[in-house]
Parts: structure tokens; C-alpha cells; sequence
């Protein structure tokens, strides 16, 4: 895959509770890029919901208010979640997020969640997911602006 301006990058509430708690981690670091216009980020209610309840509960009040600074800079698109079903064979607690990556269009799912992204990547979806970490390493070396998105 080559990525570049136009990438939409659907994050999981996984992946935004790890930015809330670490402004230095590839989770932040790829919100970063979206609030620099490198990347087009992308989030659901349902998504956003969870990911600040989470934050909130597991990391204190510091963190959720990291998260939200994080989020108004990165300036992320809202997808209404259809209400239909995805694939059978995704976890049901996790068809939200495919709902909304498959209704926005998402190229990549942004997750923490190991099992949602095998699930994801073994279905005929597509979207792909893998980690920030991954997404960093394996993918963002290819956006034609590279060079400088590291800076």
C-alpha cells in the first residue's frame, strides 16, 4: 500500500487511550500527523465514546485531557456508524469499528486490538489494520512526504 495525504486513518478507541496516555507514542504520533495534514484521520461516536470513557477510567483525568487536545488538533473526520452488520466473522463488541472504517472508507484501522486486526485482515475487506507501530514502520515510509513527516 502507499499511503499519502488522502489515507484515511480510522482510529480504534485502543489506539486513542494509548495516545491520551502517551504524548511520545506512535498512537500520538500518528494524530500528530493528521493535525499537520499528512495523513486524513477519521473516528466514529461509538469509537470516541469509548475511547474517553476508557481514558478517563484506567488513566485519570491528566490523560483525557491530553486525548482531547490531541483530538481538536488532529481535527478528525466523524462517521456515522450504520446500523447494519459487517462480517459474521468479526467480533461482535468490535463490528462498530468495522462498520465505521467500512463507511468511511478507511484504507487503515489503527488498533491495539491484536484479534480485531487479524479478523479484519483475514476478511474480504477492503480496509487492512495493524498497530501504530506497525502503520509507522511498514507504511508510512511510502507517503511521498516522508522525509518531513518525521520532523
Amino acid at each position: 500500500m502507499t499511503i499519502g495525504r488522502d489515507t484515511v486513518v480510522l482510529f480504534d478507541a485502543s489506539c486513542l487511550v494509548a495516545a491520551g496516555g502517551s504524548s511520545r507514542g506512535g498512537s500520538a504520533f500518528v494524530l500528530r500527523l493528521c493535525a499537520r495534514g499528512y495523513l486524513r484521520g477519521a473516528v466514529s461516536r461509538p469509537i470516541l465514546a469509548e475511547a474517553e470513557r476508557n481514558t478517563r477510567e484506567k488513566m485519570g483525568d491528566l490523560a483525557a485531557v491530553q486525548l482531547e487536545r490531541l483530538l481538536l488538533a488532529a481535527d478528525l473526520t466523524r462517521i456515522l456508524v450504520p446500523v447494519w452488520n459487517v462480517a459474521s466473522g468479526v467480533n461482535e463488541k468490535d463490528r462498530h469499528v468495522v462498520a465505521a472504517a467500512v463507511a468511511g472508507r478507511a484504507d487503515v484501522i489503527l488498533t491495539l486490538d491484536r484479534p480485531l486486526a487479524s479478523e479484519v485482515n483475514l476478511s474480504a475487506l477492503a480496509t487492512v489494520a495493524m498497530t501504530p507501530g506497525d502503520f509507522i514502520r511498514q507504511e508510512l515510509p511510502t507517503h511521498p512526504d516522508f522525509p518531513f513527516a518525521h520532523h
